[in-house]
């Protein structure tokens, strides 16, 4: 946060999408909406919300794909994506194909842990989680 009377330097906006389980495409719509919207009133940057399992954006590289093709100008950010869900080898071309098609506009946000709404994975769950490095015991000084 900058001083008092330091005018900010960029601003952006976070959108989750707000969706109907039974008919989610005017949701997916809405939100690309509100992204174009946010360029046309000179936000620097918009970012999306991964919702694994819930009802919202399921998907937030290919929302950012969709909006790539509908803005010139804003910067198109996760916010963040949990990589215990994800195949990282297809995320990784995902997002370097949006970034592409955005014209390097892509600022992907990842996290290593996973959400509190799989009571399963005590805040870990896949691949992310079993690829972390633990640390080792006490060393034995017998």
């Amino acid at each position: 946060m900058p001083s008092p009377g330091v005018a900010l330097a960029r601003l952006g906006f976070p959108t989750i999408g707000l969706f109907d389980g039974d008919n989610p495409g005017p949701g997916h719509q809405t939100t690309l909406e509100i992204i174009e919207l946010g360029e046309r009133l000179g936000f620097d940057s918009a970012w999306v919300r991964d919702r694994h399992p819930q009802y919202g954006i399921s998907s937030p590289v290919a929302v950012l794909a969709a909006a790539s093709q509908r803005t010139r100008r804003i910067e198109l950010g996760t916010a963040v994506i949990p990589l215990g869900w994800e195949n990282p080898l297809r995320l990784a071309e995902d997002l370097g194909t949006v970034d592409v098609l955005s014209g390097g506009r892509l600022n992907p946000g990842v996290s290593v842990g996973c959400s509190r709404i799989r009571p399963d994975c005590g805040g870990e769950c896949g691949t992310a989680a079993r690829a972390r490095p633990r640390r080792a015991g006490p060393a034995s000084t017998a």
